[in-house]
């Protein structure tokens, strides 16, 4: 073990300066290699300045330790909205996309837009749960003067798919997230168009009457001799057929 951390302190970065490990270092970490940037910095505490810039290799070991991390439980997150694990998904997502800022900043391009990334992944699992909240109370018998709720999640949930059709384009492991935000959306414009829907009750006696019989027959007592009852103007055909 001895003999390998010699050979790759000599041979592999041969008369590096503590500056150069560090920048090494930071260039592996910025292309994800961070396998390589923790053995350059496990190797530069071989150099003969280590005790001056120790405090610096600490700092950034730890930092190279933490953006592995992200990036692992990124990759993670990513495979279980493929296979629409979910409720996993959003376990490892909100802490990555809430924690530190500099979690994410290994480098100053890909690091910056994989978090944008994340991000959006992140605010489709909150839709999809607000969705599947709102579809519950549908299912335990929603009241009417919970319509709005519904109108609004159908609302937000349009304007969502629509506005991030070409994030889910790009990130083909959404594919899962995609079908399944369109099957919930599908689901509350069904509920929706049901509360708009108006119902009226109509005797049925009135399809082909213009009046009720027994307001005639009956209006302030008995008008007429009992079965020899009045009966209303009928409607026209086309009204009743309209009906």
């Amino acid at each position: 073990i001895v003999m390998g951390a010699i050979y790759l302190a000599v041979v592999v970065f041969p008369g590096k300066s503590m500056d150069d490990y560090l920048r090494l270092a930071r260039e592996g970490a910025a292309k994800k290699d961070f396998v390589f940037a923790k053995e350059v910095l496990k190797q530069s505490r071989l150099s003969r300045d280590a005790d001056k810039y120790r405090a610096q290799v600490d700092a950034l070991e730890a930092q190279v330790e933490r953006w592995e991390k992200t990036a692992s439980e990124w990759a993670q997150a990513k495979d279980d909205l493929a296979g629409g694990y979910f409720k996993r998904a959003q376990k490892t997502l909100d802490p990555l996309v809430g924690g530190a800022v500099d979690a994410w900043v290994w480098n100053g391009t890909t690091a910056i837009e994989e978090k944008r990334e994340a991000e959006f992944a992140a605010q489709s699992l909150r839709r999809f749960y607000t969705a599947q909240d709102v579809l519950a109370e549908a299912a335990d018998g929603i009241p009417e003067q919970q319509a709005d709720r519904i109108k609004g999640a159908e609302a937000e949930l349009t304007d969502f798919l629509k506005g991030g059709a070409k994030a889910f384009a790009d990130y083909p492991y959404l594919a899962e997230m995609k079908k399944v935000l369109e099957e919930r959306l599908s689901s509350m414009a069904k509920i929706r168009a049901g509360f708009e829907a108006v119902a009226f009750y109509l005797h049925p006696h009135m399809l082909i009457r213009c009046q009720h019989w027994d307001i005639d027959n009956f209006l302030k007592g008995n008008n007429v001799t009992f079965g020899k009852w009045n009966t209303p103007e009928l409607r026209t055909p086309e009204f009743t057929a309209r009906c």
